[in-house]
């Protein structure tokens, strides 16, 4: 007896107070009815999802349904020797492809040898070298810079002639109104004689 009055004076004190005991029914309600909610929510859109699910169904088995219940076998004959017809010349071009494709060497090389003779042929037709296309890079940078030096020489010579040649200008300009000047005046006087 003495350990029930232990568990009545433990019990007495772990007693919830009548407004604690409330709060605390009436979260546990709000929880079942949430959770009675989501559940039925869920319910809801399982049941939709089995709907959904028999219409795919039913739809898979009148699909096979369709393709192995065929009305005319002789359809299902042509239409199979129409993809034996097609597959073979699928093969048949897949085949040429590789075939080609394994060619590419050899083809690419007998491209490039005719391009080569073509281009010698018409060189030789052309004629077009000189002697610096078969010039070495030192003894054609060596030509190129004489020709630079040779064209500066020549563009001085040419200003050099070009003062010259204004020189001489305005010489024969003067000259020439110098004698304008004096046939002006042998002509007053001729008219003033007369």
């Amino acid at each position: 007896m003495g350990s029930n009055q232990d568990w009545n004076k433990e019990n007495s004190k772990t007693e919830v107070p009548p407004e604690e005991d409330d709060q605390v029914t009436a979260y546990i309600e709000k929880s079942v009815a949430q959770l009675c909610s989501e559940n039925g929510h869920r319910t809801a859109l399982v049941d939709e999802k089995k709907k959904v699910l028999d219409v795919l169904i039913a739809e898979k088995y009148t699909t096979l349904n369709d393709l192995t219940h065929v009305p005319n076998p002789q359809n299902l004959v042509d239409d199979i020797n129409f993809l034996h017809t097609k597959n073979g010349k699928i093969l048949e071009s897949l085949n040429q492809a590789v075939t080609a494709k394994r060619n590419v060497p050899q083809a690419y090389d007998a491209h490039c040898k005719k391009a080569l003779k073509d281009k010698v042929e018409m060189q030789q037709q052309n004629k077009c070298f000189d002697e610096f296309t078969v010039m070495n890079h030192h003894d054609l940078k060596k030509t190129i810079l004489n020709t630079k030096k040779e064209t500066q020489e020549i563009r001085a010579k040419t200003a050099l002639k070009t003062e010259e040649l204004k020189k001489k200008r305005e010489h024969v300009n003067s000259t020439q109104e110098s004698i304008g000047n004096d046939i002006r005046v042998l002509g007053q006087i001729e008219h003033e004689l007369m």
